[in-house]
């Protein structure tokens, strides 16, 4: 079955069991990484030291 969102869909269609539901929420990670260990942020968190740095060093 394709994405829901835009089309009107029968009520049949959206409902879910119980065992959909548990199946779904045993899915959901009970711990998540930390976020100042993203690797996304830890390069933009070096790279802005770095400038810092530059500007320091060329002023």
């Amino acid at each position: 079955m394709g994405p829901l969102y835009g089309r009107l869909v029968a009520q049949e269609m959206l409902e879910t069991s119980g065992s959909d539901i548990e199946a779904m929420q045993a899915r959901i990670p009970t711990h998540f990484r930390d976020a100042a260990t993203a690797p996304l942020r830890k390069l933009s968190v070096d790279l802005i030291k770095t400038y810092k740095h530059i500007n320091e060093v060329c002023v």
